[in-house]
C-alpha cells in the first residue's frame, strides 16, 4: 500500500480588543439582594420579584430597582468536566414588570482577560458571553435562547433537544454591557410581546444560564448540569409563579411598495436616455399574535431585496446536493414549529410567494405549524402551491411524537410527504430517535408507487462513556418536492463509541477517545448484502489541558467506491505519439479510492488579542 506523506501546517490568528479583568473582591456583594438563589446548593425554583418600573437598559446595574432582583449564582463547570464548581463567579440578577423580564449580568474574572469585541449579530462564539435559556413553556423540550457578550452583542435562536441550537430565529430586545474592573457586566430586557409563552395567569417558567470563558475554554452552568446526560433542558431551573404578563396588542404591519423604471437611449442618433416606469407592485406583512402561545402571519409580494446573500459553498462529493439556510423573516417567524428530520420541510423551495400564511404555536402539549403559500412560477405554466403540515406532541418526560404532511400542486402535477417521528427516553440513559416517511408523486397523469425513508437513531449517554447508533435509509425514488433531500438511493449504518477519563492532575483535564465506524451501500447493493459503497474507519483523540489548551488526533482509514452512472457522460481524449487528438473513450474510473490519514491539531487560548489554531495533516 502506498501512503502519500504530504504535510500541510495551517495556522490562523484572530486579533480581539479585550481588556484585563482583575478582580480584587466581590464589587457586587454591597448589591446583592437578599433573595439568593445558589445553583449548587439545589436551589433551583427562582421567586422573581415583580417590580412597578424597569430599569434603563445602559449597561450599569446601579439603579435601585436592581436591589429588589433575585439573584442566580452558584455556578458549576458544565465542560470540560462536569460535577465541581466553576472557577469563576457569576451573578444573574431576575426581575420583571408588567411588559417585560429583566435579566442583570455580574460575570467576575479573577484568572484571565475577558474577550470581547464589536461583532456581528450571532457572531460572538468567540467572545466571552453569556447564554439564557427561557423555556417559557416549561416543558423541558424547547428554549429561547438570549446570549450577549461584554458589550451587550447579541445571539439569539432556540435550541430543541435532540436537534440543537438554530440561530436563524431573531427575536426583538434591548441589551448593553461594559468591562469592569472585576469582569463585565450587561443589562437585559425581553418583552413579553416579542416571545410566547403559556396562556395561563400564572406562569412557570425553565430557566439555565450558561457562561463561556475563552481564556479557560470552560463552559459553566448555573444548575449543575452534567454534560452526558441525555437531556439539558431537563437539568434546568424555575421560574415560578410568574404572574400578570401582559403582552398588549402583538401586531406588526410593514406595507412595501416597489417600483422599478427601464431606461435606454432614445434611438440611433438620439443618445439621450429615456426612462418608462412600470407599474408599481404593492404587498406588505403581517404579524398578529393572537394569544400569548399562537400567531398568524401573512404575506403577499414580499419584499427579500434586503435579505442578506447567501455565503458561497464548495461542492466535495458531487453526489450529493448542497442547501443554504433560510434567512427570509417571513419564514423565519416561528421556523422552531416547522422544524422535522432530515429537512423534510425546507422553507427555500418557496422561491418568490405571491402569497403565503402562516398559523404557528403550543396548544396544551401539541406544537402546531401550518404555512400555506402560492409561489410564483415559470412564464407559461401555473403557480406551484404549497401546504405544510407539521405536529408534534410531548407525551412523557423528555419524549415526543410528531407527524409531518407536506403537499406541492402545480397544474396537474403533485408531490406528497407524509411521515412520522418521535424521541423517546428510556431510563435515563437511553434516547430512540425514530422516522418513518413516504412519498407520493404524480406527474403527466401517471401516479408512481410510494417510496420510502426510514431512520433509527440510538444514543446511551454517560459521563465517562456513551455510543451513538444510526441506521438510515432513502429509497431512489423518494421525491420531497417541499423539503431538501441531500442524496437519495443510499442505506447508511453508523457507530461511535466515547470513552472519557479525567486524570486527577494539574496539566490534563479531560482525555476522549472516540473510533467511528461509518458504512454507506447504494438502495439496490444493500439490498443485495454486498459490501458497502463508502467504508470509513476513524478515531478521534481529545486531550483538554488547563488553561484553555486542547489538542487532538484523528485518523481515517477510508475507501469509496464510485456507481459507474456517476461518470456515464465522462469521456477521456487519446493522443497520438504526436499529440494529435486520436479519439475519446468513455471514462470508466476506479473501482475503489483509498484514503488513509492522520491529522494533528493544536488549539491556544484565548488570549488578549491573540489566539492560534495549528493543525498538521498527513
Amino acid at each position: 500500500m502506498k501512503v502519500a506523506a504530504a504535510f500541510a501546517l495551517i495556522a490562523c490568528a484572530r486579533l480581539a480588543h479585550a481588556q484585563p479583568a482583575v478582580l480584587a473582591g466581590d464589587a457586587g456583594a454591597a448589591a446583592r439582594p437578599a433573595t439568593t438563589y445558589h445553583g449548587r446548593s439545589g436551589a433551583l425554583d427562582v421567586r422573581v420579584p415583580r417590580i412597578k418600573a424597569g430599569p434603563e437598559i445602559d449597561g450599569r446595574l446601579d439603579e435601585a430597582s436592581w436591589r429588589e432582583a433575585s439573584v442566580l449564582t452558584g455556578f458549576s463547570q458544565y465542560q470540560p468536566v462536569d460535577r465541581q464548581p466553576a472557577d469563576d463567579s457569576t451573578e444573574v440578577l431576575v426581575m420583571y414588570t408588567d411588559h417585560a423580564i429583566y435579566f442583570g449580568i455580574r460575570a467576575f474574572e479573577r484568572h484571565g482577560a475577558v474577550t470581547a469585541n464589536l461583532a456581528d449579530r450571532d457572531k460572538i462564539s468567540a467572545n466571552d458571553h453569556v447564554e439564557l435559556y427561557l423555556d417559557t413553556f416549561n416543558d423541558r423540550r424547547r428554549a429561547l435562547v438570549f446570549a450577549v457578550n461584554p458589550f451587550g452583542v447579541q445571539s439569539d435562536g432556540t435550541y430543541i433537544e435532540g436537534t440543537g441550537m438554530d440561530l436563524s430565529p431573531d427575536f426583538l430586545y434591548e441589551s448593553k454591557g461594559r468591562l469592569t474592573d472585576y469582569g463585565y457586566e450587561v443589562e437585559i430586557r425581553i418583552p413579553f410581546k416579542n416571545i410566547r409563552y403559556q396562556q395561563s395567569d400564572v406562569q412557570q417558567w425553565g430557566i439555565q444560564v450558561l457562561r463561556r470563558v475563552t481564556h479557560s475554554g470552560h463552559d459553566e452552568t448555573w444548575t449543575p448540569a452534567e454534560h452526558g446526560a441525555p437531556s439539558f433542558l431537563e437539568q434546568s431551573g424555575t421560574l415560578v409563579d410568574l404572574t400578570g404578563l401582559k403582552r398588549g396588542l402583538v401586531m406588526d404591519v410593514n406595507p412595501v411598495v416597489t417600483q422599478t423604471s427601464n431606461g435606454s437611449p432614445a434611438s440611433a442618433t438620439d443618445p439621450t436616455w429615456r426612462y418608462r416606469a412600470q407599474t408599481p407592485a404593492v404587498g406588505g406583512n403581517l404579524r398578529w399574535g393572537m394569544t400569548p402561545n399562537a400567531s398568524l402571519t401573512a404575506t403577499i409580494n414580499p419584499d427579500f431585496s434586503q435579505v442578506e446573500a447567501d455565503v458561497g459553498q464548495t461542492i466535495y462529493d458531487p453526489r450529493q446536493a448542497i442547501s443554504f439556510p433560510e434567512k427570509r423573516p417571513f419564514f423565519l417567524e416561528a421556523s422552531e414549529n416547522f422544524q422535522v428530520n432530515n429537512s423534510l420541510i425546507y422553507t427555500r423551495r418557496i422561491v418568490s410567494p405571491e402569497g403565503a400564511a402562516k398559523l404557528s404555536g403550543k396548544v396544551g402539549g401539541l406544537n402546531v405549524g401550518l404555512l400555506s403559500a402560492v409561489d410564483d412560477g415559470a412564464p407559461g405554466s401555473s403557480n406551484p402551491i404549497y401546504n405544510l403540515l407539521r405536529l408534534r406532541r410531548d407525551v412523557g418526560p423528555g419524549s415526543t411524537l410528531g407527524m409531518v404532511y407536506t403537499d406541492k400542486y402545480q397544474g396537474g402535477d403533485y408531490n406528497r410527504v407524509v411521515g412520522v417521528d418521535s424521541r423517546q427516553l428510556f431510563g435515563s440513559r437511553y434516547v430512540l430517535s425514530s422516522q418513518v416517511a413516504a412519498s407520493f408523486t404524480g406527474a403527466s397523469g401517471v401516479d408512481s408507487r410510494a417510496q420510502p425513508l426510514f431512520e433509527f437513531r440510538l444514543t446511551q449517554t454517560g459521563r465517562s462513556s456513551g455510543f451513538n447508533s444510526l441506521f438510515s435509509g432513502i429509497a431512489p425514488g423518494f421525491d420531497a418536492q417541499s423539503g431538501f433531500i441531500s442524496r437519495t438511493g443510499i442505506v447508511r449504518a453508523v457507530f461511535q463509541e466515547r470513552h472519557t477519563w479525567y486524570p486527577k492532575n494539574n496539566v490534563i483535564e479531560s482525555i476522549s477517545f472516540t473510533p467511528i465506524s461509518d458504512n454507506t451501500w447504494d438502495w439496490d447493493r444493500f439490498r443485495q448484502r454486498t459490501e458497502p459503497n463508502d467504508i470509513k474507519m476513524n478515531t478521534s483523540t481529545t486531550a483538554q489541558l488547563r488553561g484553555g489548551w486542547s489538542t487532538t488526533f484523528y485518523t481515517w482509514t477510508e475507501s469509496f467506491k464510485y456507481p459507474p452512472s456517476l461518470f456515464a457522460n465522462y469521456y477521456v481524449e487519446r493522443h497520438t505519439a504526436t499529440g494529435a487528438v486520436q479519439d475519446t473513450v468513455p471514462f470508466t474510473g476506479t473501482d475503489r479510492l483509498r484514503n488513509l490519514g492522520i491529522d494533528l491539531r493544536l488549539v491556544t487560548p484565548q488570549w488578549k488579542q491573540f489566539d492560534l489554531n495549528a493543525e498538521v495533516l498527513g
